[in-house]
C-alpha cells in the first residue's frame, strides 16, 4: 500500500473511527501520539535568535595608559566640563554615553579603544 493510499483511506474515515485506529496503533507499538508530538514541536521549533539591542550605552571600565588623551575624547563626545570628564574617566565602570544607536556606539567606542581604553557596550 503506497502512502497515498493510505491518505485517501485515512481522509475517508469517519472522526470516531480515526480516533479508534489511533488508539489500537498506541496500544499495539506502545506509543503515544500526544507524546510524539510533543517531541516533534520541540524539534521542529525553529532556534530564535535574540535581536541585537536597539540602543547601547558606552561604558569605560579602563583609562588605559593614554588618560590625558580619553580625557579629551570624552570631553568631546558628551560636551561635560574638564572636572566632570576627568571623574568620569577616574571612576571605572562610567557610563560615557547612554542610548547610542549601534553605529555610533561602535564608532565612539572605537576612537576609545585606539587610545588603549578598554570599552563595553552595554
Amino acid at each position: 500500500m503506497k502512502n497515498q493510499q493510505i491518505i485517501e483511506q485515512l481522509g475517508n474515515m469517519s472522526v470516531m473511527d480515526f480516533l479508534e485506529l489511533t488508539k489500537q496503533l498506541e496500544e499495539t507499538w506502545g506509543v503515544s501520539a500526544q507524546d510524539a508530538l510533543a517531541s516533534a514541536h520541540q524539534v521542529i521549533q525553529p532556534v530564535v535568535e535574540p535581536e541585537p539591542p536597539s540602543e547601547y550605552d558606552l561604558v569605560m571600565t579602563a583609562h588605559g595608559p593614554t588618560k590625558v588623551q580619553v580625557v579629551r575624547v570624552v570631553r568631546e563626545v558628551t560636551g561635560l566640563g574638564l572636572r566632570e570628564c576627568m571623574e568620569m574617566v577616574t571612576e571605572l565602570q562610567s557610563v560615557i554615553r547612554a542610548g547610542l544607536e549601534p553605529e555610533e556606539a561602535e564608532e565612539l567606542a572605537a576612537r576609545f579603544r585606539e587610545l588603549g581604553a578598554q570599552i563595553e557596550l552595554r
